[in-house]
């Protein structure tokens, strides 16, 4: 048997052996008071950060195995935790980042995996070494004039359509008027959106975080703020979400905002009546429940593109109208 100098209690113990399954990670695990404060805050503060940015809401838990741990930097058996080496920072850092984009693939029965058709390990693998490398934080959005912005998810209808040259035309209910409140308790009036709809366009971003597309029409209607945008389906990014929005990932709107006016209710919640509204993003994650589908539209393929609308969108709206 091997035996390593544990640091941190001054004694020799057996080594850990390779985190093969998640009963030896656990054997081995370095409790979180035992990780040198700085690479534990900084670790765990990256993992908020970019699970935000994955629209992984909560974060996955961040457990630590020993700097001996033979064979591997970091390891994802649930979606719900990431393993990760005691390590020097910066590569503490990336495998962080490349182990919670594996989590991120494993998430909802592994349909963001298929749906970017990432099917065997080593494609993963590069998608997750991608991804540790490209990303960088991003600040809290914020309007013109310096003011945070809100961000609230409902659900969308959502119809994707084939549009000329590289264009996906996206067209959903960014809000819904009246009550109940959402899971923000909020309820917004109708009107709360028609000033700033006079004074600007939106842009359409993916999880709040990277600009996809721009705006075709957006008005308010009896039911809620109804509005089409063009997906830029050419770039990396763009074809990605085409790819999401196919497999049903992204079925979702949120807005990002700046509440203007408002009042608080009875009940403890509060109605908007007037907002500055800046962007609307596709995501995976509603906060409005009963802005539910309300049909379906297959449409004929353009130039020999596939139907975008998947079959899991019909079987949803049907056991919605049960």
């Amino acid at each position: 048997m091997t035996f390593v100098f544990d640091p941190y209690s001054h004694t020799w113990r057996p080594a850990p052996p390779s985190a093969r399954s998640r009963a030896d990670a656990e054997a081995c695990e370095v409790r979180r008071d035992r990780v040198d404060p700085r690479l534990r805050d900084e670790c765990e503060r990256v993992v908020r950060m970019a699970s935000r940015s994955l629209g992984l809401d909560p974060p996955p838990r961040l457990r630590w195995l020993p700097p001996e741990t033979p064979s591997v930097r970091g390891v994802v058996f649930t979606p719900g935790e990431i393993w990760v080496k005691v390590q020097p920072p910066g590569e503490a850092r990336q495998t962080c980042l490349h182990e919670l984009r594996h989590a991120w693939g494993l998430a909802d029965d592994q349909r963001r995996y298929m749906a970017l058709q990432l099917d065997s390990m080593a494609a993963r693998q590069a998608d997750a070494d991608a991804f540790a490398a490209a990303w960088r934080p991003v600040e809290a959005m914020k309007s013109t004039a310096g003011e945070p912005l809100v961000h609230k998810t409902v659900v969308g209808d959502l119809q994707v359509k084939a549009g000329s040259g590289a264009e996906v035309l996206v067209t959903g209910y960014g809000s819904v008027f009246g009550p109940p409140a959402d899971h923000q308790h909020d309820i917004i009036q109708a009107g709360a959106f028609a000033a700033s709809l006079r004074t600007r366009k939106t842009k359409l971003l993916v999880e709040h975080r990277e600009a996809v597309g721009t705006e075709r029409a957006l008005v308010e209607d009896s039911h809620g703020l109804l509005g089409t945008w063009a997906v830029v389906a050419d770039t990396t990014v763009g074809a990605d979400v085409v790819k999401l929005l196919r497999a049903g990932v992204l079925d979702s709107l949120s807005i990002g905002y700046v509440p203007r006016k408002s009042q608080p209710l009875r009940d403890g919640s509060r109605l908007l009546t007037q907002v500055d509204l800046f962007e609307v993003s596709l995501v995976s994650l509603p906060s409005n429940e009963r802005a539910r589908i309300v049909e379906v539209r297959h449409r004929a393929p353009s130039a020999g593109a596939p139907d975008i609308l998947p079959e899991l969108r019909v079987r949803r709206m049907k056991r919605l109208s049960r």
